[in-house]
C-alpha cells in the first residue's frame, strides 16, 4: 500500500473538518445556561391566589430568550397549577405573556422537608431583537386550585439593579427571586463572546478543537485504508 495514501487521508480530513465545524458553529444556536438554577436561600410564599409577585431584572440584552427559576409546588391532587409570566419594560410595555402549568413542580417526595426539592421552571420566549431596559418579571397566580406555590429566592441582592415586590408593596433591598436569564444564540458567537471575555477559556476550547481534529484525522489514516482493503475486487 503507498504511504501516500494514508497522509493524502490525515490532509483531507485536517482540512475538511475546521470547515464543517465552522459552518455547523454558525448554523446551530443553543439555549444558555442549560443548567439547573442556584439552589435558593429560602421559599417566597406561598403566592396568594390571583396575586403578582414582580422582579426588576435590569437590562436584558440581544438574544435573550427566556427566564429561569425554582419553584415547589406544595399540595396533593393532579390538578393544573396555572401561572402566568409576563415579561415587562421598565415603562410597563408588554414584551411577552405566557400561561405556564407548575404542576410538574408538585412534590412528590418527603412533604416534610422545607429545603426541597426544587423544580426549576423555564419561561421562554422569542429571542430579543433589541436589549429591554429596565425589564420586569412578573408571575400572576392565575389558577392555582388548592396548590401551595412557593418561588425560589435569595437575600443576596443578587439583582441590584432589581427590586422584588408583592402585590405592589417593594420588599427589603437584599432580596431578589434566584432567576436566572437564558441566551438562544449560535455556537459560533458564544465562541466569539468567550474569546472577548476570557481568552483563556477561548484557548482551553481551541486547543480542545485542535486536538479533537487531529485525532479525528490520524484514526481516519488507519481506518480509511482498512475499509478499501477490505472491499473485494472484480477481475476482468
Amino acid at each position: 500500500m503507498s504511504t501516500r495514501r494514508p497522509l493524502a487521508v490525515f490532509l483531507i480530513v485536517s482540512l475538511a473538518l475546521p470547515l464543517l465545524v465552522i459552518l455547523i458553529a454558525r448554523l446551530v444556536t443553543i439555549q444558555v445556561p442549560m443548567a439547573e438554577v442556584v439552589t435558593p436561600d429560602f421559599e417566597f410564599g406561598p403566592l396568594e391566589p390571583s396575586s403578582v409577585t414582580a422582579q426588576g431584572l435590569g437590562d436584558l440584552g440581544v438574544t435573550t430568550s427566556g427566564i429561569a427559576l425554582p419553584v415547589i409546588v406544595r399540595g396533593d391532587g393532579d390538578a393544573g397549577v396555572g401561572v402566568r409570566f409576563r415579561l415587562l419594560a421598565g415603562d410597563g410595555a408588554l414584551f411577552h405573556a405566557q400561561l405556564l402549568d407548575l404542576a410538574p413542580a408538585r412534590l412528590t417526595g418527603d412533604r416534610s422537608d422545607p429545603a426541597g426539592p426544587w423544580h426549576t421552571i423555564r419561561y421562554e420566549f422569542p429571542p430579543l431583537e433589541a436589549p429591554v431596559h429596565g425589564a420586569i418579571l412578573e408571575i400572576e397566580a392565575a389558577d392555582l386550585g388548592d396548590a401551595r406555590v412557593f418561588l425560589g429566592a435569595t437575600k443576596e441582592d443578587a439583582l441590584p439593579a432589581g427590586r422584588l415586590s408583592y402585590q405592589g408593596a417593594e420588599l427589603y433591598a437584599d432580596q431578589d427571586l434566584r432567576v436566572k436569564p437564558l441566551r438562544t444564540a449560535t455556537i459560533w458567537r458564544l465562541l466569539a463572546e468567550l474569546r472577548h471575555n476570557g481568552p483563556t477559556g477561548f484557548a482551553a476550547a481551541l486547543v480542545l478543537g485542535l486536538t479533537a481534529i487531529l485525532l479525528i484525522a490520524t484514526v481516519s489514516t488507519r481506518i480509511v485504508p482498512r475499509f478499501s482493503a477490505s472491499r473485494p475486487t472484480t477481475t476482468i
